[in-house]
């Protein structure tokens, strides 16, 4: 018994398509890292997008609120019949803080030199034009002008968020400035 062995020829062509199909190659490996980087980068960029506008309306929230709070403090002034809100006279450039002691509070109704608001440092959270606490990045303005025959009071409160201290001379949410005018009936004497 003799055993023949016969030897098969391989051909080329399928030798070589049968390695061909079997990987990547690497012009496919570097499209797929790009396509991947590009997706990567979009996505960071949308959340630093989305934490600059979450900035932005944290800061517009704060200014209304101070805005509010700035009418509400020359309110209290016009019906508290104190003398601090003379008949007549207007404060064109002046800052309205109320100073917390306690249970109490007072209306301090200052020429304003800085309308710079400042963070109490005690944690409790108000603004005020007091220089010893912590700086902010918001100012704010009070405008009190009387009118028709000394019975109306008008109230305009800005605040600015620019960090730069001050109320720019056009108040827009491009200059990062809000301001909100409020007519009032005053409730003090002659």
């Amino acid at each position: 018994m003799s055993l023949k062995l016969s030897a098969k020829k391989i051909n080329p062509k399928i030798f070589r398509k049968s390695i061909s199909l079997k990987g990547f190659s690497l012009i496919e490996v570097l499209f797929s890292l790009l396509v991947f980087s590009i997706g990567i980068v979009s996505i960071v960029a949308i959340m630093t997008a989305n934490i600059k506008i979450s900035v932005t309306a944290k800061n517009q929230i704060i200014a209304a609120q101070l805005i509010q709070e700035g009418i509400e403090l020359v309110k209290n002034l016009s019906d508290n019949k104190d003398g601090r809100l003379v008949k007549g006279n207007e404060y064109l450039d002046y800052t309205v803080d109320t100073n917390m002691s306690g249970q109490t509070s007072t209306i301090n109704f200052v020429s304003a030199v800085s309308h710079r608001l400042y963070l109490d440092d005690g944690g409790k959270g108000f603004y005020s034009h007091t220089t010893s606490t912590k700086p902010t990045k918001f100012a704010r303005k009070i405008y009190v002008d009387w009118k028709n025959n000394l019975s109306q009071i008008t109230v305009t409160s800005s605040v600015s968020w620019d960090n730069s201290g001050d109320i720019p001379a056009t108040c827009n949410v491009s200059t990062k400035c809000a301001m909100a005018t409020l007519i009032i009936s005053p409730h003090i004497g002659p």
